[in-house]
């Protein structure tokens, strides 16, 4: 994709072979940046941290930690293509677990395949970092 980090208005592109099973358009107005509440979210190639999210996937009501591929524009609305982070192993010890008021938790590197959800689905942002080879944790960055 051909899409600079710097563009301040979005582009129409081709779709992108990952997304093309979940969109119906061929071509899509993609960002760089969405800004939501006074909150910057990014995809993935543009800023990770501001790409890093917790938030409410359509068919689960618990949030869960993810990462933003795409933003686009389809219809006048705006989608995040956002990867799920996968849980950890059965069995994996998560050291984390003791502590009810540091809300950090052990997930594993590998992502989900592609899921859209909007903006209005985006509890927070969330720290990630790496754990072992294997494992990151990711901490939410709620406000409450």
């Amino acid at each position: 994709m051909l899409l600079s980090d710097d563009q301040p208005f979005p582009i129409l592109l081709p779709v992108p072979d990952d997304l093309w099973p979940l969109i119906s358009s061929s071509h899509l107005k993609f960002r760089a940046h969405f800004q939501t509440g006074g909150v910057v979210f990014s995809r993935h190639s543009t800023h990770i941290g501001n790409s890093l999210i917790l938030f409410y996937p359509q068919d689960c009501r618990d949030a869960t930690p993810g990462c933003i591929k795409y933003i686009y524009e389809d219809n006048g609305s705006i989608w995040f293509a956002v990867q799920r982070h996968l849980p950890a192993p059965k069995g994996t010890v998560d050291p984390y677990r003791h502590y009810p008021y540091f809300p950090a938790q052990l997930y594993l590197t590998s992502l989900s395949t592609i899921k859209l959800i909007p903006p209005s689905r985006v509890l927070s942002h969330v720290a990630r970092w790496q754990f072992s080879e294997e494992l990151v944790v990711i901490l939410a960055l709620t406000m409450d």
